[in-house]
């Protein structure tokens, strides 16, 4: 096991500095932050590691790589940016239903199981439902991210609409990294691989 783990970080210290190098240099500093939260090794859920709650992916990412997906600096960044990829899908897209919705967010044809969704889709019914509204929302969301992550446990409908009316945490919620786990790894992290 040494010498496999000694191997891979060697290969990923020689393509993650190479890439964030190239990325730095262009201004763009998330995608910097990207590659580096692909390095696998943080030990937790793309929702825990990246605040990722409804594993939210980057516009045009399809690598298959934990690189594939944004990274918020907290659960109430993510819900929101969630939030405003749900309000394009009923805006922009006239996706008015949470089938609809879903069927979209989290496509058969990406190998998504649908039937993790089929509590939240029979909550929710198939009617109608105005995602602007941060409560029907936050109700909408609470079923989703019990379908993508184990974050989905951590919080209340309630909360969640809070998040999104608000754009902060819970009162009194700390977000910890669970025992063990480093959490997302940062750019400062690309110098220790370095060492």
């Amino acid at each position: 096991r040494g010498k496999f783990h000694e191997a891979e970080r060697k290969m990923w210290k020689e393509v993650t500095t190479e890439q964030v190098t190239a990325r730095l240099m262009q201004g763009d500093i998330e995608g910097a932050r990207q590659v580096v939260a692909g390095i696998p090794g943080s030990g937790g859920t793309i929702a825990e590691d990246f605040k990722n709650p409804l594993n939210l992916k980057r516009p045009g990412a399809n690598s298959g790589g934990r690189a594939d997906f944004r990274v918020f600096g907290s659960y109430a960044e993510g819900f929101q940016g969630a939030w405003d990829q749900l309000k394009k899908y009923q805006n922009r897209d006239g996706l008015t239903t949470p089938r609809q919705m879903i069927s979209k967010w989290a496509p058969a044809s990406d190998g998504n199981d649908l039937g993790r969704y089929a509590a939240t889709l029979k909550a929710a019914g198939d009617k109608p439902l105005d995602v602007n509204d941060p409560v029907k929302a936050g109700r909408l969301m609470k079923g989703m991210a019990m379908a993508e992550s184990p974050v989905g446990k951590k919080f209340s409908a309630e909360q969640i609409s809070g998040m999104l009316s608000t754009g902060k945490m819970p009162e009194g919620f700390k977000e910890q990294t669970a025992p063990g786990r480093r959490g997302v790894m940062d750019i400062s992290d690309l110098y220790a691989l370095n060492r």
